[in-house]
């Protein structure tokens, strides 16, 4: 091994985000709050809500978390929608609403007309709808500058997932007072509403979430009175409902595209499916928090959150790297960034940058010079990256804590090499 220059990593250069085979990775979280609602605008900026006002947003693509949160907020967020990185809205208890138009920077109150907790919240465009407890909901038709209360103060039963379609198609979901799945349509932008009950296969439970695809197909999670979970399908926009059982309650389902889906629930439990929701497969979380919503940039990037502050982020599929090019100018000279956070548990993020176009390896060492893990190995044009490590080896398991140096080479020829400090 090569010990050499220390450089110091610059953002916002041409280059991209590098990470290794499809996995989901934990990423460094500045709280420890629970989480209830995730949404990304693209691979970089996003948003996370959560328990006692949590408000947090990344530029980074979540390597790095700023903390929005009002000082004198301490209500608990359940759900948000952003239409850009200045526009959004937050939902959460006591019938709170937040607006901001200028990235979080500033929160103002909205008047949502109700006092019971608002769970959920979906746009299509500037029309949209909320949801919560005593089947509450309500309606905007401005962006949610201002709302008009639809139903509310019905004794038991609640909306926990919403999903605007289209501006005149809205659904909710939730379960209604003697405990059935309860689902909810409107095809006049939510002023009206029709429901309709039903039973996962003959059990009670509850509907968590809802995504529709048409005005005829649909899904949903559900929780099911015993503790496992389901998924629910409807190709008659919601009169009738077959359910798929699964282990553990399911919270929140995404279709990044019609065909492939995400659901994510207790215990870490992930679910992806590749044809439309017929099929599903479990994919290893690593956690075993619950998790409370799941976001998708597109059909492999993604995100999941829940409690006890967990946030997760899906890597890109395959054995092969995937880039994602950011804007910026050319690097001049290749250099090898302090890996950050340092000391870190349980992923850390390292930076490098290629001036020329050449083939580029990344390798992790030991103290003792063996090699622990290759993360990058392959062609690359001239740009900044950015390297995600969770602390695992080339088998994938878990290594131990201590010093570890990862070095960069660049068409064989040794460019740096760094120390960095796993702590468990």
């Amino acid at each position: 091994m090569n010990f050499t220059r220390y450089v110091l990593w610059v953002l916002g250069l041409v280059g991209s985000v590098i990470y290794a085979q499809s996995q989901w990775v934990q990423l460094n979280s500045p709280v420890t709050t629970n989480l209830y609602g995730v949404q990304f605008l693209n691979p970089d900026t996003g948003f996370v809500v959560g328990a006692q006002g949590t408000i947090l947003k990344t530029t980074d693509g979540g390597l790095s978390w700023l903390n929005i949160q009002p000082p004198a907020l301490t209500s608990d967020l359940y759900d948000l929608h952003f239409w850009d990185a200045s526009t959004g809205v937050l939902v959460g208890s006591g019938g709170l609403i937040l607006r901001t138009a200028d990235g979080g920077q500033t929160w103002n109150p909205i008047a949502s007309g109700v006092t019971d907790a608002l769970l959920t919240v979906s746009f299509s465009g500037s029309v949209g709808i909320a949801g919560g407890t005593s089947q509450t909901i309500i309606r905007s038709q401005d962006s949610g500058n201002t709302w008009m209360v639809i139903q509310t103060g019905f004794f038991g039963g609640s909306f926990q997932g919403s999903y605007m379609l289209l501006s005149s198609n809205g659904y909710v979901a939730g379960d209604n007072a003697i405990f059935q799945p309860f689902f909810g349509w409107s095809t006049d932008g939510g002023l009206t509403w029709d429901f309709n009950s039903f039973y996962f296969n003959g059990s009670e439970g509850d509907l968590t979430d809802v995504v529709f695809l048409t005005p005829q197909n649909g899904f949903a999670t559900g929780s099911v009175f015993d503790g496992t979970g389901a998924i629910s399908s409807t190709t008659d926009g919601g009169m009738n409902w077959s359910t798929q059982p699964f282990p553990s309650a399911l919270f929140a389902l995404t279709f990044p595209t019609n065909s492939v889906a995400y659901a994510v629930g207790n215990q870490g439990s992930i679910l992806r499916s590749t044809d439309g929701g017929a099929t599903w497969q479990s994919e290893a979380s690593g956690i075993g928090n619950d998790l409370r919503d799941v976001a998708f940039v597109d059909t492999a990037l993604g995100y999941a959150v829940g409690f006890n502050g967990v946030i997760l982020k899906r890597t890109q599929p395959g054995d092969t790297t995937a880039i994602h090019p950011v804007a910026g100018t050319i690097p001049q000279r290749a250099s090898l960034e302090q890996n950050y956070p340092n000391p870190f548990n349980p992923v850390t993020s390292i930076g490098f940058r290629i001036a020329d176009f050449g083939f580029v390896k990344l390798q992790i060492f030991d103290l003792t010079g063996r090699k622990v893990k290759t993360l990058v190995n392959k062609k690359l044009a001239p740009g900044t990256y950015t390297m995600l490590w969770n602390g695992t080896d080339s088998s994938g398991k878990k290594v131990s804590s201590g010093i570890y140096f990862y070095q960069l080479t660049f068409d064989n020829q040794p460019i740096a090499t760094r120390k960095m400090m796993l702590l468990k």
